[in-house]
This record gives structure tokens, sequence and C-alpha cells, in this order.
């Protein structure tokens, strides 16, 4: 009887188990369904649908080692960005913007001989972020000189556009470098050999690996959960009586007229002026002019300063700009071709502070502000490239 009872239990416990399995997976399913019903929805919706500018929507996330670029390739984008310090809260501004990608992944145009006789390296200043597309540097210096310029930015090494088999030709005369101040530091210097580095464009299979890069990026995701915390904590600061935060980049600081800033007092932007900083980025730099000179092309350094550092006094004197000038100063006597920016800056900010060469709610320039750069930048490029059948220290050393 005992042995029947425990058979009976037994069995009982058997059966028992594919249902709870059962009610298990289909548990998972309704959770995961959710999941994917809104990554279906992120790819079926146009790009910029999800994010607050064009270059969280084109950049490469996770399949930098499947595409050509930082960017996905053969991209032509519209939409209203919003500047990266005010992102998605009060303080955002709209701007409509045009994004525009080559099949090598860069936010250039195509030139008719696919030959570009400057380069510009460097990071986002140099790539235009929240500009249009014929705003960016590269598009108002090549309409100002009537020559093709192209962005091969972001990018910190200097030697990998140097060593493209894409800017060999002798046409290419001048390599710019277009860093910020926060991105000075921690350059690498230019790599001893110059042997070509063949690039090759976008493949048939660029479309699928964009589209699997895109699933992975999640970004309707991401935004729905940005909102949803945002909801939450204004929801709480309201039920204590305390008026809701404006919802802005973590680093930001607000000035007069709702103007945003980077907080300089959470990181040192402007290390790279400390004696010891300053005398190896001079020697990088001096790396990157020998190693263009030996491939016969000029080398020309332009530092962009901080929004900060440009407007010091509206933050409290928190930037110094004393340090950009001096360094700038350094480079130019130790025989770098540099371009000084933040000389006409300040000009323009004491002439009437209501110039804008930086959009209110990012923290890179503006149309104007790339104006002024590509007017300096033009005759160093083109003194430089008449010079270019010189012998050069280098070249005779």
């Amino acid at each position: 009887m005992q042995e029947e009872r425990s058979s009976s239990i037994s069995s009982s416990e058997e059966s028992q188990e594919p249902q709870e399995f059962g009610r298990l997976v289909l548990r998972g399913f309704f959770f995961v369904l959710p999941l994917v019903f809104i990554l279906g929805v992120d790819l079926v919706l146009p790009l910029g649908s999800s994010t607050f500018r064009p270059w969280e929507s084109l950049s490469v996330y996770r399949a930098r080692d499947f595409l050509p670029g930082p960017f996905y390739p053969n991209q032509e984008l519209t939409m209203t960005a919003e500047g990266d310090l005010g992102r998605q809260g009060s303080y955002a501004v709209g701007k409509k913007v045009r994004w525009q990608t080559d099949s090598y992944g860069y936010r250039s145009s195509p030139a008719d001989d696919e030959v570009y006789e400057i380069v510009l390296v460097g990071d986002s200043f140099a790539v235009g972020s929240s500009l249009d597309h014929e705003d960016t540097l590269a598009g108002q210096l090549g309409n100002l000189l009537k020559r093709d310029v192209y962005a091969f930015a972001p990018e910190a090494r200097f030697s990998v556009p140097l060593r493209s088999a894409r800017f060999q030709n002798p046409r290419t005369s001048c390599f710019v470098l277009v860093l910020s101040e926060r991105s000075l530091e921690g350059l690498p210097l230019a790599e001893g050999t110059l042997e070509s580095l063949a690039s090759s464009p976008a493949t048939s299979f660029s479309g699928l690996v964009i589209l699997i890069d895109r699933l992975a990026k999640a970004s309707l995701l991401r935004a729905g959960r940005n909102n949803i915390r945002r909801w939450f904590s204004r929801i709480a600061e309201m039920a204590v009586g305390v008026e809701p935060s404006i919802p802005m980049h973590p680093s930001a600081i607000v000035g007069a007229n709702g103007v945003l800033f980077r907080d300089p007092r959470l990181e040192d932007d402007q290390a790279y002026g400390k004696p010891e900083a300053a005398d190896r980025l001079i020697e990088v730099l001096h790396s990157y002019r020998t190693a263009a000179e030996a491939l016969g092309k000029h080398f020309v350094f332009m530092p962009i300063p901080e929004k900060e550092t440009v407007y010091w006094q509206r933050t409290g004197g928190l930037r110094d700009p004393e340090i950009y000038l001096s360094f700038v100063k350094r480079t130019e006597m130790s025989g770098i071709a540099t371009v000084d920016l933040l000389t006409p800056y300040l000009e323009f900010e004491a002439r009437d502070d209501r110039i804008d060469l930086y959009h209110a709610d990012d923290s890179h320039w503006t149309a104007l502000g790339v104006s002024v750069a590509a007017e300096l930048l033009g005759p160093a490029c083109t003194t430089q490239a008449r010079s270019s059948h010189e012998p050069s220290a280098a070249k005779l050393n």
C-alpha cells in the first residue's frame, strides 16, 4: 500500500515537471516579447527617430571590425539635433542638420576623382557635431579654397590617415590636426614605418552588419529607459515639494541666458599646459610633422579652445585662456605651423558677447565659429602647399 502511494506521488511530481517548465517558458516568452517588439520597431523606424543627434544614430556601436569607418557608410540623414550638454532637456535647442557619410564610413562629400587635397584629422570638432553638412570645417574650408577637403575623423592616431593608400596622391598636400583641448592628452607618437595601408569601402554585406549593429545599439530601448527614469525623478521630486531638476548632461552647468558649459572642476582639460605634458605633446607634434614631410605632405596643427576657455569670464574664471595662448606660442616657436583660434575668438567675445561661436546647449562650435577657423586655416594650408616641393630640414637630415 505504501509502495502504491509513493509511486503515485512520484508519478504526479513527474507530471508536474513539464507543466512547471511550460509555465516558465511562457513567462520568459512574455518577458522577452516587449523587448523584441521594441527592437523591431527601432529597426522599422527611420534612423534618428530615437536619438538626440545624428552622431548617435550613425556611429558604429559593436561592429567596428566589420565596417570600414566610425559611422555607417553610404548614409544620408536629416534630423533635428540637440546639443550634447542639454540633450532631451529643457535647455535643449533644436537644430535641423543633414549628415552624409561616404562608402568608407566618414562624414564627407565624394570628390570627383576621389582625390582630396586637404585631410582633416581629429575629434568631434573635425566631424562637425551638431552642424549641417555644408557648415562643417571640411565643407566651409572646401568652399573657401575651392578644393576637396576630407574629414578623417574621429581619429586620434595621426599615422592611420597619413599611411592610407587613399591619400598617397601627390595632390594630397596638407594634413591638418584638429583637436579640442580635452583631446590633446595621450596622443601617440607617429609610427616609425610609413608603409602604405590599404583601405576598403563598404561591401554588399555592410547593410546586414549595420542592421545587426542597430539591434545591438537598442537606441529606442535606451531612450525609453532614460525617459522613464526622468519621469520617476520628476514625480519623486514633486512629491516631496522640491522643484524638479532640469535634465541635462551630468557635467553641465548653467551660465547666463541659459547657456550650458562643462564644469571645468570635474575634469582637467588644460593639463596639456603643464611643463612635462607640454614637452611631450610638442615632441608628438614634431613626429607628425616629420612623418608627413617624409611623404611629401605638410602638417598644420589647429587646437580648438574649449567653450569654457573662450567664455572664461562667464564661468567665474574657472578656465585660464593663458594656458592655451602660451602653449600655442611654444608650438609656433618650435617650428610647428599652428593656427591660433583663441585670440580671434576672444576678440569676438570682447566686441559683442551676443555673438555665438559655440552652441548654447552644446560643447561644440557653431557655423560662425567654423567660419572664423576656416578663414585662418585656409592661408595656412595654401602656404604649406606652395612650399611642398621645397626641401625640408627633416628630409635633409
